[in-house]
């Protein structure tokens, strides 16, 4: 998934800081608010991203250098003319177009939870805009289906709408919070329009939400800080340090959308067997370190799952621990009386289980139709009330009974654990 993050700014509001840097690099906790943003939109899954610079670009790009964050980051450069808003989407349409892709302000610390925001955009959307019921002078103003129709400045009584009768007190008044997801086809209709070089979105929006459908999307329990303010500082570090890992509120019904086609099936097997869940969404839960928070919220811990081959790839085990236990291949071997074995390759892991590094868990034995994968479990967690595992995405988990994995689930996909 494509993002791009505003950072060309020249954050005048965060003088003096910003005579000597750009806003993007002003620390909150000792990080920079782009690494903070990276940090976040790599943990949602955005693996390809793009940052538009100007003020004090050579400092950014130096940083970026110098600093791997495990996904492609490209430069939009802008130092010949900061082209605002909607011309920094426009300049950078050789490294967004072919797919819809997410705008986030660097200077924005929220909780929100980006996936949530892509499965709610709607299909005929050209842009989807984060927006929140907050204290401010100027709103969008949104029909009852959550369509722009105008904006408005509260405190002077301005109104912008390209609808003439539009009823401003029929309207939903609500503030932007920096983040839009936009279609591809944004780009097209920039150069149907006309647009020049240099514009600000909202004036985009405005001059075309009676044309194209735009959208607001209001997230659950949202909490932001702009950090546009100087004072604001204090307030954008108490926010990232209670946000470092997202992890939703506790929910025990199924997604209302699934990001893979296993993650569809294994909650429609639960669904079917009316077995009882507890489970999260969260950010790249990959780490054992990531998944300490995410076994509190649901009350168990998460286990570790490794996916096992021989070394002629003719045989496979599954094998369940505890996540803190380490992996020891001779103790492994040793127990089940059985040579050498050897982590299997995520193409292997994809094609029989259907998960990728990272996401593998014991629920999607349900794609090993064959039985050709062999499930072995630590007694320890064999013997536990319940237990969370990944829900076959990084960005989900589960918590399920023993009892119910072991005398429902498993026998509903025709395998039998040996518990060692």
């Amino acid at each position: 998934m494509k993002a791009l993050v505003f950072a060309a700014g020249m954050g005048t509001r965060l003088k003096p800081l910003t005579d000597t840097m750009p806003k993007a690099l002003v620390p909150v906790l000792g990080k920079p608010l782009l690494a903070h943003v990276i940090e976040k939109l790599k943990s949602e899954g955005f693996d390809d991203i793009t940052v538009n610079v100007h003020h004090f670009a050579d400092q950014i790009e130096k940083y970026l250098s110098v600093n791997d964050f495990g996904v492609p980051v490209h430069i939009s450069d802008e130092r010949d003319l900061l082209r605002e808003t909607g011309g920094g989407v426009r300049h950078a349409r050789p490294f967004l177009e072919g797919s819809p892709f997410l705008v986030h302000n660097v200077d924005i610390i929220s909780n929100i939870n980006l996936r949530s925001l892509i499965s709610a955009a709607r299909e005929d959307a050209l842009s989807t805009i984060v927006v929140s019921d907050r204290k401010t002078k100027r709103y969008f103003l949104f029909d009852e289906s959550m369509r722009l129709v105008g904006w408005t400045n509260i405190e002077t009584g301005e109104v912008r709408s390209p609808y003439k009768d539009l009823d401003v007190s029929a309207c939903r008044k609500l503030a932007f919070s920096g983040i839009h997801y936009f279609s591809p086809k944004i780009f097209d209709v920039f150069d149907s329009m006309g647009c020049p070089e240099r514009f600000p979105i909202v004036d985009f929006y405005l001059s075309v939400c009676d044309k194209y459908p735009i959208y607001g999307y209001v997230p659950e329990d949202l909490k932001m800080v702009d950090v546009g303010k100087f004072d604001s500082l204090s307030e954008a570090e108490t926010l990232a340090g209670e946000i470092e890992f997202y992890v939703s509120p506790v929910m025990t019904t199924p997604p209302e959308t699934f990001d893979s086609e296993t993650k569809k099936l294994i909650f429609e097997r639960l669904s079917s067997l009316g077995i009882p869940f507890s489970r999260v969404d969260t950010g790249d839960g990959t780490t054992m370190e990531a998944c300490i928070p995410i076994g509190k919220a649901l009350g168990a811990g998460v286990v570790k799952t490794v996916f096992l081959t021989n070394r002629q790839q003719t045989r496979f085990w599954l094998y369940v621990t505890e996540g803190d236990k380490p992996f020891v291949t001779r103790n492994f071997c040793s127990a089940l009386e059985i040579p050498r074995v050897s982590f299997a390759s995520e193409e292997l892991l994809l094609s029989m289980l259907g998960t990728p590094h990272g996401a593998t868990t014991v629920l999607s034995l349900l794609n090993d139709s064959e039985s050709k994968v062999q499930l072995v479990i630590d007694r320890s967690i064999a013997d536990s009330e319940s237990f969370s595992c990944t829900d076959g995405t990084p960005f989900g988990f589960i918590r399920l009974s023993t009892s119910d994995l072991l005398n429902r689930f498993l026998p509903s996909t025709s395998h039998s654990p040996i518990v060692i």
